[in-house]
């Protein structure tokens, strides 16, 4: 375990580094989601469901110009992410919470 001082002094580097100075700076990097998003059955299920569908339609492409993962990442960045507030979700989130549905497409 760390010292106390020295736990101060990380949390001290945190604090300068945090998102308060975000707005202030254009071009800054902005970082993944500072709000954590609780999932539950409901939600998850649901996901899965829209994947289930979305999945059926990439079956039915005639020439698949995309892999089943990068056109379902795409698919959770352009139209599932979007229906969180902005800074809730992120499509990796989406993509993770629905693997036991597209796993057996996605996994290399």
């Amino acid at each position: 375990a760390l010292p106390i001082s020295a736990k101060m002094q990380a949390g001290e580097v945190e604090k300068n580094g945090s998102e308060d100075d975000d707005d202030e700076k254009p071009g800054k990097r902005v970082m993944g989601p500072r709000k954590k998003f609780q999932w539950d059955e409901t939600v998850r299920a649901l996901l899965c469901n829209l994947v289930r569908i979305k999945l059926g339609c990439y079956e039915l492409e005639p020439n698949k110009s995309q892999s089943a993962e990068d056109y379902l990442k795409n698919f959770m960045e352009v139209e599932v992410k979007p229906l969180w507030p902005k800074g809730w979700m992120q499509a990796r989130m989406l993509f993770k919470e629905s693997r036991s549905v597209h796993n057996h497409l996605t996994s290399a």
